[in-house]
């Protein structure tokens, strides 16, 4: 169809009377949406991180123009893209603006064109994306050490090895195992109410910077509360044991009062080590009490004691026992001589 200002005259005869001429006018406008860029580049994403761009789309006829934004067919690349709203309607010269967002599932680069389709327009708008994801990797220079033998107790040996970072990005680089405040920071992550589904969306975080404020807030805040409870469930049960107790002293006397050691209630995780002899189980104990800050307890050194003590309780006893008798042999022998020196 012909597109813009059209205009057409029209003779109209009138019987009886002079003819009239009629002059018609008419606009004829295709709706349509137009992009504001013809490309978009994201450059390098992080796997599992997001990267959103604006886009603005503008209605420039002057009739409203109902669009829907889609994919090519490419659902490899496809996966990776998102578009948020992903239709809509727009007033003649109203803007828009589109939250393109990408999200690399592997190491390699993504291109994809996104259509915009215009309802009543035969074409379509089309913008192309390109971006790339990689994976932050470590590389160890062995992937075994061999280390000489040792006697228990005896001293240390080491061994040493490498770490090697393959890629153009700093790494930061723990002992999931060992590292106390990235346990404490799963547990974090684990408990947070942050996620949208089944992500969680913050801004990238670099190596060395602090876990996030807003996790942080969080989980100080849930401590607060656990506090609260805690504190209010104890009081409950000190009421309860107070009232047990008024009515045990009431019925058997007075009752006695148990003091509990300061420092008690912080004592709340436990690490069982469990080994054959000789395998150096108790010189992990000792490193990994150091690492949380824990007590290590030696089980088969309080069985060696409380045997050395009963050992030492009972030849204490069995030299008593001997003492006892020796001195009891004494005193029967001096009574016998006292009666033979007595006359008949």
């Amino acid at each position: 169809p012909r597109l813009g200002l059209l205009q057409h005259d029209l003779k109209l005869d009138l019987k009886p009377g002079p003819p009239v001429l009629l002059l018609v006018r008419a606009n004829v406008v295709l709706p349509e949406v137009s992009l504001a860029h013809e490309s978009l580049e994201w450059g390098e994403v992080q796997v599992g991180h997001a990267k959103t761009i604006t886009l603005v789309v503008e209605n420039p006829t002057a009739v409203a123009a109902e669009w829907r934004a889609s994919f090519a067919d490419q659902a490899k690349d496809a996966l990776a893209f998102s578009c948020a709203p992903a239709s809509g309607t727009l007033a003649p010269k109203e803007r828009a603006r589109l939250q393109l967002t990408f999200t690399p599932l592997q190491e390699r680069t993504y291109a994809l064109k996104m259509l915009v389709k215009t309802t009543g327009n035969p074409k379509s708008s089309a913008i192309a994306l390109h971006g790339a994801g990689y994976e932050k990797r470590l590389e160890l220079s062995t992937e075994a050490l061999s280390l000489s033998p040792v006697l228990p107790h005896g001293d240390a040996v080491e061994e040493a090895f490498s770490l090697i970072n393959p890629t153009d990005h700093p790494i930061e680089v723990y002992v999931t195992q060992l590292d106390r405040a990235h346990l404490e920071e799963e547990a974090m992550l684990r408990e947070t109410s942050l996620f949208e589904g089944d992500a969680l969306r913050l801004p990238p975080r670099e190596p060395g910077e602090p876990i996030w404020q807003e996790l942080l807030e969080e989980h100080r805040t849930r401590l607060a509360q656990q506090r609260a409870e805690e504190a209010a469930t104890a009081e409950g049960e000190d009421d309860e044991n107070d009232a047990q107790s008024a009515k045990s002293e009431a019925d058997e006397g007075v009752g006695e009062v148990t003091e509990v050691a300061e420092g008690a209630e912080e004592l709340r995780r436990c690490v069982l080590l469990l080994g054959a002899p000789l395998s150096g189980f108790t010189s992990q104990a000792k490193m990994v009490g150091e690492s949380l800050g824990l007590p290590v307890v030696d089980l088969e050194h309080l069985v060696r004691e409380a045997a050395e003590r009963a050992r030492d309780a009972a030849a204490a006893a069995a030299s008593a026992a001997a003492a006892a008798a020796a001195e009891e042999g004494g005193e029967g022998e001096e009574e016998a001589d006292r009666l033979e020196a007595e006359p008949g």
